[in-house]
């Protein structure tokens, strides 16, 4: 675990244990399945969501909601470090799952 002061607020940040990165998992599956995404949770960062930052911090939604851009990817930052792990599983991962942008030869009939 690790701590930051943020807006006035003492952030504990703390690393997810295995069980906790196999549930993520299973959520974000049933997330992507069945919906439920929030735009401004996914696309506020390029490598995390909103919801990773509430797993991974002692902050609430009413709290996060509350400070600025700026102010959580200093949160980010510190979660990042933290769980360097995970984010390494996870880049691996969207590699993985991500098409090959090389442009195909048409293949002829």
């Amino acid at each position: 675990m690790d701590a930051m002061d943020i807006n006035g607020r003492r952030v504990t940040v703390r690393e997810l244990t295995v069980r906790e990165v196999r549930a993520w998992f299973k959520e974000l599956d049933s997330r992507v399945q069945h919906g439920g995404f929030d735009l401004v949770d996914e696309t506020l960062f390029a490598d995390a969501n909103l919801e990773d930052l509430l797993i991974m911090t002692d902050l609430n939604r009413e709290e996060m909601d509350g400070f600025t851009p700026s102010q959580l990817a200093a949160v980010l930052e510190k979660v990042r470090e933290v769980n360097s792990h995970f984010f390494d599983q996870r880049r691996r991962l969207i590699k993985v799952a991500k098409p090959d942008d090389t442009p195909q030869a048409p293949q002829s009939v």
